[in-house]
C-alpha cells in the first residue's frame, strides 16, 4: 500500500467506534495487527467495515431503565484456527449481560497454546468466570446484589460438566490451579455453569 498512514487513520478511527459496537470488534482487532505494514487487502477489508457500518447506522447497544439484577456469562474459544499464529484464537471469549444489557465482552488471543479445544473453551470459562465476579463485585460496591447463582453458558458439554463435577478434575491437572477456579465457585453455589448450543 502505497499510503499506509491512511489505513492507519481509518483503523484507529473505527476503533473509537468499537465501545458501542461489538459486533464488529473482533474484525477491528484483527485489521490493528497489520498497522506496521498494511498491504491493499487490508484496506479493502477496513473499506468494507466501513461499509457494514453505513448499512447498520440504526444497531447499537441498549440499556433499559428497569432492569434485573439476573448476571449471565456467555463462554466459548475457537482452538488453533489461525495456522500463522498456532494459538488458540478466542472469537467470542466472553460476553457478560445484567438482564437484558450487555455489560461486558472481549475478544483475544489466548495467551498460553493450548492443547486441545476442551483446554482452550475452559481457559476461556476460567477468563469470563473472573469477569462475572468482578461484575458482581461492582454490584455489591454499589448497594446492588446480584442473583445466586450467577450463570455460565459455554457452548461445551463436557466442560460444563467438568466444572460442575470435581471427580473430572484428575483429567484436567494441565490446566493447574487457576483451571480449577471455575469448579470451586461451581461447588460454593456462587456459579452455575450449564450448555448451551453453538447456534443459540
Amino acid at each position: 500500500m502505497s499510503h499506509p498512514e491512511i489505513y492507519r487513520r481509518l483503523t484507529g478511527r473505527l476503533q473509537c467506534l468499537n465501545i458501542t459496537r461489538p459486533d464488529f470488534s473482533y474484525a477491528i482487532q484483527h485489521r490493528s495487527q497489520f498497522l506496521s505494514q498494511p498491504r491493499q487487502p487490508h484496506y479493502d477489508a477496513a473499506l468494507h467495515l466501513v461499509r457494514y457500518l453505513k448499512g447498520t447506522v440504526n444497531r447499537g447497544l441498549v440499556y433499559p431503565v428497569q432492569q434485573s439484577l439476573l448476571l449471565l456469562g456467555f463462554s466459548d474459544a475457537d482452538w488453533g484456527r489461525f495456522s500463522f499464529s498456532r494459538r488458540s484464537l478466542t472469537l467470542t471469549a466472553y460476553c457478560a449481560f445484567l438482564g437484558t444489557a450487555l455489560l461486558s465482552w472481549k475478544i483475544k488471543k489466548q495467551k498460553t497454546v493450548s492443547k486441545s479445544s476442551a483446554e482452550s473453551k475452559y481457559r476461556s470459562m476460567f477468563e469470563t468466570t473472573s469477569e462475572l465476579a468482578q461484575l458482581a463485585g461492582l454490584l455489591w460496591d454499589h448497594q446492588s446484589s446480584p442473583s445466586l447463582p450467577i450463570t455460565l453458558l459455554p457452548d461445551n458439554k463436557a466442560d460444563a460438566r467438568t466444572a460442575q463435577n470435581p471427580v473430572f478434575h484428575n483429567r484436567t491437572k494441565y490446566l493447574g490451579t487457576d483451571g480449577h477456579y471455575v469448579s470451586d465457585t461451581n461447588q460454593e453455589g456462587y456459579l452455575l455453569t450449564a450448555h448451551v448450543s453453538s447456534q443459540s
